[in-house]
């Protein structure tokens, strides 16, 4: 069994963190998931010496998969893996439930959607919702909201300001120098 450093121990222990965990990461990190070769040692840029990472993206999610004596070893859905120190916590939050603006660019074995009335909930929402999922959707709220939802054309319809390009064309690019 791996021994933690007490400061990596307790950090995870505070955001409530263990092997089996679902994360996501919020800062794209371009130092961490060093690529490896067929050894199993990782590549070095020839040039620099540093090593070539593929980095942890902001929005990927992932698992933590072991512990690790500086803080936890993850794997993250696009294949990177690393270790995650108690510095980098900051950029991690746990990854069970997720916006569907997050969402948005992902697909995933099964997606449950509680649909509450919202200022954000149109059809197109729910729509965007929906379709992440690849096998099983679930639709967890009053039917006659969903109803309503679809019914409802969306709000970005209701516009009523929007920019002009020819008045920002003869303000900002008229050719004066000044």
């Amino acid at each position: 069994m791996i021994r933690l450093a007490s400061a990596a121990r307790a950090a995870l222990a505070a955001l409530l963190l263990a092997p089996g965990s679902k994360v996501m990461w919020l800062k794209n990190d371009y130092s961490k998931a060093p690529q490896l070769d067929a050894d199993g040692k990782p590549l070095v840029d020839k040039v620099t010496g540093d090593p070539i990472c593929a980095g942890f993206m902001n929005g990927s999610l992932g698992v933590i998969t072991r512990a690790h004596p500086k803080g936890a070893w993850t794997r993250f859905d696009d294949g990177a893996e690393d270790v995650i120190t108690t510095a980098d916590l900051e950029k991690l939050t746990h990854g069970w439930a997720i916006s569907v603006h997050k969402a948005q660019g992902s697909a995933f074995k099964r997606v449950i959607i509680p649909v509450v009335r919202s200022k954000l909930l149109d059809r197109t929402m729910l729509y965007t919702a929906i379709t992440r999922g690849i096998e099983t959707v679930v639709l967890v709220g009053d039917i006659d909201l969903i109803n309503e939802v679809i019914a409802t054309a969306p709000q970005t319809l209701q516009r009523t300001h929007s920019l002009s390009f020819e008045a920002a064309t003869q303000c900002c690019w008229s050719g004066d120098s000044r």
